[in-house]
Protein backbone atom coordinates (compact mmCIF):
# COMPACT_ATOMS: atom_id res chain seq x y z
CA UNK A 1 0.00 0.00 0.00
CA UNK A 2 1.44 3.10 -0.66
CA UNK A 3 0.42 6.23 1.78
CA UNK A 4 0.90 9.67 0.74
CA UNK A 5 3.38 12.14 1.77
CA UNK A 6 0.71 14.27 3.37
CA UNK A 7 -1.19 11.04 5.41
CA UNK A 8 -0.54 11.94 8.72
CA UNK A 9 1.40 15.13 10.80
CA UNK A 10 4.67 15.50 11.46
CA UNK A 11 6.38 14.15 14.40
CA UNK A 12 9.35 16.27 15.58
CA UNK A 13 12.13 13.89 17.12
CA UNK A 14 14.77 15.75 18.79
CA UNK A 15 18.44 15.24 18.45
CA UNK A 16 19.37 12.43 20.55
CA UNK A 17 15.93 10.91 21.19
CA UNK A 18 14.22 7.51 20.34
CA UNK A 19 10.88 7.56 18.63
CA UNK A 20 8.96 4.30 17.70
CA UNK A 21 6.16 4.28 15.00
CA UNK A 22 3.14 1.76 14.81
CA UNK A 23 1.99 1.36 11.28
CA UNK A 24 -0.77 -0.74 11.01
CA UNK A 25 -3.67 -1.86 8.03
CA UNK A 26 -7.42 -2.67 9.84
CA UNK A 27 -8.33 -4.90 6.92
CA UNK A 28 -7.15 -8.26 6.76
CA UNK A 29 -5.70 -8.51 3.19
CA UNK A 30 -3.31 -5.40 3.70
CA UNK A 31 0.07 -6.96 5.68
CA UNK A 32 3.01 -4.85 6.68
CA UNK A 33 5.61 -5.63 4.78
CA UNK A 34 8.82 -6.42 6.85
CA UNK A 35 12.05 -8.74 7.06
CA UNK A 36 13.98 -10.93 9.88
CA UNK A 37 16.21 -8.99 11.72
CA UNK A 38 19.19 -10.18 13.81
CA UNK A 39 18.04 -8.61 17.12
CA UNK A 40 15.84 -5.96 18.55
CA UNK A 41 17.17 -3.01 18.76
CA UNK A 42 20.49 -3.53 16.43
CA UNK A 43 21.42 -0.86 14.32
CA UNK A 44 19.93 -1.68 10.66
CA UNK A 45 20.84 1.36 8.69
CA UNK A 46 22.39 4.91 9.53
CA UNK A 47 23.23 8.30 8.13
CA UNK A 48 24.87 11.30 9.84
CA UNK A 49 21.07 12.33 10.36
CA UNK A 50 19.29 9.04 12.04
CA UNK A 51 19.61 5.88 13.17
CA UNK A 52 17.16 3.04 12.41
CA UNK A 53 16.85 0.32 14.50
CA UNK A 54 15.38 -3.21 14.48
CA UNK A 55 11.90 -3.56 16.02
CA UNK A 56 8.56 -5.68 16.32
CA UNK A 57 5.88 -6.45 13.94
CA UNK A 58 2.85 -6.53 15.35
CA UNK A 59 -0.67 -8.02 14.15
CA UNK A 60 -3.12 -5.60 13.81
CA UNK A 61 -5.14 -5.13 17.24
CA UNK A 62 -1.96 -6.87 19.06
CA UNK A 63 -2.72 -10.25 18.53
CA UNK A 64 0.54 -11.80 18.12
CA UNK A 65 4.10 -9.75 17.88
CA UNK A 66 7.28 -10.84 15.76
CA UNK A 67 10.87 -9.71 16.96
CA UNK A 68 13.50 -8.51 15.57
CA UNK A 69 12.17 -7.40 12.22
CA UNK A 70 12.96 -4.61 9.86
CA UNK A 71 9.80 -2.59 8.38
CA UNK A 72 10.25 -2.94 4.61
CA UNK A 73 9.47 0.88 3.52
CA UNK A 74 10.55 4.32 2.64
CA UNK A 75 11.28 7.00 6.04
CA UNK A 76 10.64 10.59 4.87
CA UNK A 77 11.94 13.06 7.19
CA UNK A 78 13.67 16.64 7.17
CA UNK A 79 16.40 18.46 9.09
CA UNK A 80 15.20 20.78 11.31
CA UNK A 81 18.46 22.62 12.12
CA UNK A 82 16.37 25.25 14.81
CA UNK A 83 15.34 22.21 17.12
CA UNK A 84 17.54 22.24 19.77
CA UNK A 85 19.25 19.07 21.33
CA UNK A 86 17.45 17.01 24.05
CA UNK A 87 18.26 17.68 27.23
CA UNK A 88 17.68 13.67 28.41
CA UNK A 89 19.58 10.63 27.09
CA UNK A 90 17.85 8.41 24.66
CA UNK A 91 15.39 5.64 25.41
CA UNK A 92 16.85 1.97 25.08
CA UNK A 93 14.19 -0.69 22.88
CA UNK A 94 12.83 -3.22 25.32
CA UNK A 95 13.42 -6.57 25.67
CA UNK A 96 9.66 -7.52 25.63
CA UNK A 97 7.82 -7.23 22.12
CA UNK A 98 5.65 -4.48 22.52
CA UNK A 99 3.23 -2.06 19.35
CA UNK A 100 6.40 -0.26 18.00
CA UNK A 101 7.30 -2.31 15.06
CA UNK A 102 10.57 -0.26 14.20
CA UNK A 103 12.45 2.75 15.79
CA UNK A 104 14.06 5.59 14.80
CA UNK A 105 16.67 7.62 16.79
CA UNK A 106 17.60 11.24 15.65
CA UNK A 107 21.02 11.60 16.01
Amino acid sequence: TILSLGFMKPVPVKMGETQGFYVTFSASTNYNRYTKGTALGNVFTQNEDIVFLEGVATEYRFSRSDAPRIFNGIVYYEKDIETPESSFPPSTPSGEPSSLPSIFHAV
